[in-house]
């Protein structure tokens, strides 16, 4: 018997649509940006699992479908993360990134997925810029050096 004959689906195709549907008219709920009143939020959530379970099985309740949706987002953003680490690699290797299908790649751009994993273009830095040979003197000054004994000296 197979795990997912033990434990259930978390959703079935229907309820990802709905899902979906419904993350699209609330962009702020999807990405978990919520100001103000709480109750309605919970209320939308709520409603939400009502349209979920009338196709289910599975059956959740508000709280558990919040918890699907997080769980699904984390899911995508790992892959995000691990194809960006993939294609950092230096070789040596088979070529080993995840494909998102188009369902996942809509809830990464929805959700602003890939800006929170590559960065934003264009975007300042903080700190000090130093050029590239100053940024090696400053290493070299902050080296430790390792003397015969065993102990530690800074310069």
């Amino acid at each position: 018997m197979a795990v997912s004959e033990i434990w259930g689906k978390h959703r079935n195709p229907s309820q990802d649509g709905i899902l979906l549907e419904f993350m699209r008219k609330h962009p702020d709920m999807a990405r978990n940006f919520t100001r103000g009143d709480r109750v309605a939020v919970s209320a939308a959530w709520a409603d939400l699992a009502v349209k979920l379970n009338s196709v289910g099985p599975p059956i959740k309740n508000a709280d558990e479908w919040r918890n699907v949706w997080k769980d699904w987002k984390l899911a995508i953003k790992k892959k995000i993360t691990h194809n960006k680490r993939e294609s950092k690699a230096t070789g040596g290797g088979p070529f080993n990134q995840v494909a998102l299908n188009p369902t996942e790649e809509e809830i990464a751009q929805l959700c602003h997925m890939f800006e929170a994993v590559d960065g934003v273009a264009g975007a300042r830095t903080f700190g000090i810029l130093l050029p590239n040979n100053e940024k090696e003197n400053a290493v070299e000054e902050e080296a430790v050096e390792v003397n015969i004994c065993g102990t530690t000296d800074k310069r």
